[in-house]
C-alpha cells in the first residue's frame, strides 16, 4: 500500500512539474541484437523507453509498451483523457485507480479502492485504509473499536432524545412526564408552574397557565392589548390618550359652568364663536345685532318705502320695479342684457339705409353680408386679398404664360410651341443648321447631296433633363450623305465632340445636364453608333437568336454541350463536383455537425455507438455504387473508415478507432466528401 503510494505521489509530482505535452508510451523494451551506433540506440530506444518511465506512460489510451506488446503487472499509467489525469496501476489483469491529479488546480486526490458511498473511511490497522458500509441518513456514528468498521443507528424520530449506553449503542426515546438531570436546571412536565419561575418571569416573559389566576395588586405595565368592560377607576386625566386638545379638561368640568361641555337642550353661555347655518328660531329684533339703519325695520315690515328708507345711496321715488314692469324714461341705463328692441325705432344715429338693410333677411337682396355669406351679385369690388376662388367657375377669359397660365384654350394648343412648347417640330432640308433651344423635334424634310452638320444649342441654356430628338424623318440619310449632330462651343456629347446618323430613319435622344454635357441615346432604324452583330461562342447573331442555354441536369452528367451555361442550381449536378462535405467535431463522446457553409449536402448525423456514427445525405444518390472520403481531424492517431456493406442512397457509416496493437473502437472528430451522380 504504501509502495503503491508513493509511485503514486512520483507519477503526480513529475506531471506537476512537466508541461502538458503528446503521449508519452514508447516501448521500454530496448533490443538486444546491433549492429547500431550508440546514438541511434540512445535517441530511438532508451531516452524515449526513459521518458515513458519517467512520465508514467501518460497518454488517453491504456499503454501497451512491455514485453509482447502489453503492460506488466504493477506498471504504472496516467489517463490523461480528462483533467483531473487519473493515475492507475495495472494488477496483471486490468488498470485500477489509484488517484487523480487536476493540472489546472495542482491537486492530488487519492483513491480508495473498494470505498462504499456514502461510507466512512478509517484504518483498518495501522497506515491501512478501508471504507465502512453506507451510513444512515441522519443516523448516529457510532465507533467500532480498533480495526472494526464504524457504523451507524437510524435517525431517532421527531422530538425523541437519544440516550447513550456503555455496553452498547444509543437508544432513541420518547419522554413524557418529569424528568431530572444528574446536575443542573430540573425540566417539569405539562401544565406545571413554579414559584421561582412566577418569582422571576412573570413580567418579563410571557406565559400561559390553565385555569383562572388571582393577583393582588398587579402592576400591568404597558400590556399589547386588554378589555377594560368591568374596570374601575380610570383617571380622565392620565388613563384615557388620543383626546383632541382641551377635551380632557372640559370632560373634567360640571356641565352649565363656563369650559364645559354643551348638553342637548342645555345653556351655550356666550359662545366666542359659532356657525347658525341650520339654527332656526333666532328672532330678528334682539338675535341679530349690526344691522344699518332701517334695516330691521324692513326685514319685519318689506314695504318699497321701508327699503329706501334703509338704503343710503338710493336714486329717485316710487315704488321699487320687478321684471315685467315699465321703466318709464330712466336718465340713463346699460341696455348690455335687454332683448326686443325695434330696429326701425329703437335706435338712433344710424346712416342712411343702414337700419333698412338690418331689417333684411341675410341672403336677400340689400341685407348686410355675413362672414361665409353669399356675395350675391356685387355691382363692384376689389378681390385683391380674396383666396379660394373657383377656377373652373370663377374666371373667365385665359390665363397667359406669366401668370402661371398657358394662354391657351386647348390642351394640345397648351403644349405646342405658342403654349408651354412640350412638344413642337422643326424641319430643316439639305443644309446645315444651329438647332436652337426652343426646337424640341428637329428632323429632315428634304435629301441630303452630301453630308450635313446640325449644331445643338449650348447645354446651359436649355433646362437640365429637357429631351430633344434629332431625326432623318426624310428617309433618305446614308452612309455618304451623313447627319452629324456636333456640339455647341466646348460642351460634350456622350463624352465627345458628335454623334452620328448615317442609315435612313436613324435618330437620337438628346437630354441636357443644364451646365455643359449632352447625352445621345440612338433611336430608329439602325441608328449611328447601334450594334450590328453579336457574336455567341463563335457564332454571329445578326438580327435574332439564342446566344446560350442553362445547362440541365442531364447536359451536366453527360458533359458535352459546349454552349450551355452552369446556373448554380445545376453546378453540383456535374459527376466531378462534390454532392456533400460533412465537418464533424466530438466531445466527450458527442458528435456535432459544423453547419454550413463549413458542411453542406447533409440532412443529420447520429452515434450508434462508440466510434460508430451515421452520415445521412440531403439527397439520395443515383444508386448505392458513389465514392465516400473521410480522415480524422483531432490530434490522436486514430483510423476512420467506411462500412461499406452498410451503405444505401441517403446513409453511410463511419467506423473509427485507436491505432495500436489492439485498436478498438473509440470517438473522435472527422470529415467525409461524397462524390458520385445523384
Amino acid at each position: 500500500m504504501k509502495l503503491q503510494r508513493l509511485l503514486g505521489a512520483v507519477c503526480a509530482a513529475l506531471l506537476l512539474v512537466a508541461p502538458l505535452r503528446a503521449a508519452e508510451q514508447s516501448s521500454y523494451v530496448t533490443p538486444t541484437a546491433g549492429p547500431m551506433s550508440m546514438a541511434t540506440f540512445t535517441a530511438t530506444y532508451l531516452n524515449p523507453a526513459l521518458r515513458a518511465l519517467a512520465a508514467c506512460h501518460n497518454g488517453s489510451s491504456a499503454p501497451a509498451n512491455g514485453p509482447s506488446s502489453a503492460p506488466m503487472a504493477y506498471q504504472v499509467w496516467c489517463d490523461t483523457t480528462t483533467n483531473p489525469a487519473i493515475v492507475k496501476r495495472y494488477d496483471g489483469a486490468s488498470w485500477v485507480a489509484i488517484g487523480a491529479l487536476d493540472t489546472v488546480s495542482h491537486a492530488w486526490t487519492p483513491y480508495l479502492t473498494g470505498g462504499t458511498s456514502g461510507g466512512l473511511p478509517y484504518f483498518s490497522s495501522t497506515g491501512v485504509m478501508a471504507s465502512s458500509a453506507l451510513l444512515a441518513q441522519n443516523g448516529f456514528v457510532v465507533g467500532g473499536g480498533a480495526g472494526a468498521a464504524p457504523a451507524s443507528i437510524a435517525a431517532c424520530t421527531a422530538d425523541q432524545i437519544a440516550f447513550g449506553r456503555t455496553g452498547s449503542a444509543p437508544l432513541c426515546r420518547t419522554v413524557t412526564g418529569d424528568i431530572s438531570f444528574a446536575t443542573g436546571v430540573s425540566a417539569v412536565g405539562a401544565s406545571k408552574v413554579t414559584s421561582a419561575m412566577l418569582n422571576a418571569d412573570v413580567f418579563s416573559t410571557a406565559h400561559s397557565w390553565s385555569g383562572q389566576q388571582t393577583l393582588v395588586a398587579p402592576i400591568l405595565g404597558t400590556p399589547a392589548s386588554g378589555t377594560l368592560t368591568n374596570a374601575t377607576g380610570l383617571p380622565i386625566a392620565t388613563g384615557v390618550s388620543g383626546l383632541g386638545t382641551g377635551v380632557a379638561a372640559a370632560l373634567a368640568v360640571n356641565t352649565g359652568s363656563a369650559g364645559a361641555p354643551v348638553l342637548f337642550n342645555g345653556a351655550l353661555g356666550a359662545p366666542s364663536s359659532g356657525t347658525l347655518t341650520n339654527a332656526t328660531g333666532l328672532p330678528v329684533a334682539s338675535g341679530v345685532s349690526g344691522l344699518g339703519t332701517g334695516v330691521a325695520t324692513f326685514l319685519a315690515t318689506p314695504s318699497s318705502a321701508n327699503l329706501r328708507a334703509a338704503l343710503t345711496d338710493e336714486v329717485g321715488t316710487g315704488a321699487a320695479y320687478f321684471i315685467g314692469g315699465a321703466l318709464g324714461t330712466p336718465a340713463s341705463g346699460t341696455a348690455t342684457n335687454l332683448t326686443g328692441l325695434p330696429i326701425s325705432s329703437g335706435l338712433t344715429g344710424a346712416g342712411t339705409g343702414v337700419l333698412t338693410a338690418l331689417g333684411t333677411n341675410v341672403g336677400s337682396a340689400g341685407s348686410v353680408i355675413v362672414n361665409g355669406g353669399a356675395l350675391g351679385t356685387p355691382s363692384s369690388g376689389t378681390l385683391t386679398s380674396a383666396t379660394g376662388l373657383p377656377l373652373s367657375t370663377g374666371v373667365t377669359g385665359t390665363l397667359p404664360l406669366s401668370n402661371g397660365g398657358t394662354g391657351q384654350t386647348t390642351a394640345a394648343a397648351a403644349r405646342a410651341s405658342s403654349g408651354l412648347n412640350v412638344e413642337s417640330f422643326t424641319g430643316h432640308g439639305d443644309s446645315i443648321y444651329t438647332i436652337l433651344a426652343t426646337d424640341r423635334t428637329v428632323g429632315t424634310n428634304a435629301a441630303f447631296t452630301a453630308s450635313r452638320t446640325w449644331t445643338l444649342p449650348a447645354a446651359s441654356v436649355v433646362n437640365p433633363g429637357q429631351d430633344l430628338v434629332v431625326a432623318d424623318f426624310q428617309g433618305t440619310v446614308t452612309g455618304t450623305n451623313t447627319l452629324v449632330i456636333q456640339r455647341a462651343g466646348s460642351d460634350t456629347v456622350n463624352g465627345g465632340s458628335a454623334v452620328t446618323i448615317s442609315v435612313a430613319n436613324g435618330a437620337y435622344l438628346f437630354k441636357s445636364d443644364g451646365v455643359s454635357k449632352w447625352t445621345a441615346q440612338s433611336m430608329g432604324a439602325a441608328s449611328g453608333g447601334g450594334v450590328s452583330s453579336v457574336t455567341c461562342f463563335g457564332v454571329a447573331i445578326t438580327s435574332s437568336g439564342t446566344c446560350a442555354t442553362a445547362a440541365t441536369k442531364s447536359d451536366q452528367q453527360t458533359g458535352t454541350s459546349t454552349t450551355a451555361i452552369v446556373t448554380p442550381s445545376q453546378q453540383q449536378s456535374h459527376d466531378s463536383a462534390l454532392k456533400a462535405s460533412a465537418v464533424i467535431t466530438q466531445s466527450a463522446g458527442t458528435y456535432t455537425l459544423v453547419a454550413a457553409p463549413v458542411s453542406y449536402g447533409v440532412a443529420s448525423i447520429s452515434k450508434s455507438s462508440t466510434g460508430i456514427v451515421v452520415v445521412t445525405l440531403s439527397t439520395a444518390m443515383a444508386s448505392a455504387n458513389y465514392k465516400v472520403l473521410c480522415m480524422a481531424t483531432q490530434t490522436t492517431p486514430v483510423t476512420v473508415q467506411e462500412a461499406g456493406g452498410n451503405r444505401t442512397t441517403t446513409t453511410f457509416e463511419i467506423r473509427i478507432q485507436s491505432v495500436g496493437a489492439t485498436p478498438a473502437a473509440t470517438d473522435s472528430g472527422f470529415s467525409c466528401d461524397v462524390s458520385g451522380r445523384q
